[in-house]
């Protein structure tokens, strides 16, 4: 689902944000563009992803 895929790739930008409030890992512009870098990756497919679907015309139902 697309809130499942959200959430796996939010995991390394909120692992850093806890890492870097509790003082574990050192905070740069560099590490935090790299465990952005998921979640930008995702929401990017999913925006696209949406607006294909939005642009592709309805199927008629196939009767059997």
């Amino acid at each position: 689902s697309t809130r499942l895929v959200l959430l796996v790739a939010a995991l390394p930008t909120a692992l850093s944000v806890a890492g870097e409030l509790a003082g574990v890992i050192p905070s740069s512009n560099s590490s935090r563009m790299i465990a952005a870098l998921p979640l930008g990756a995702a929401a990017g497919w999913i925006f696209v992803r949406s607006l294909r679907s939005e642009a592709e015309p309805e199927r008629p139902a196939v009767a059997l």
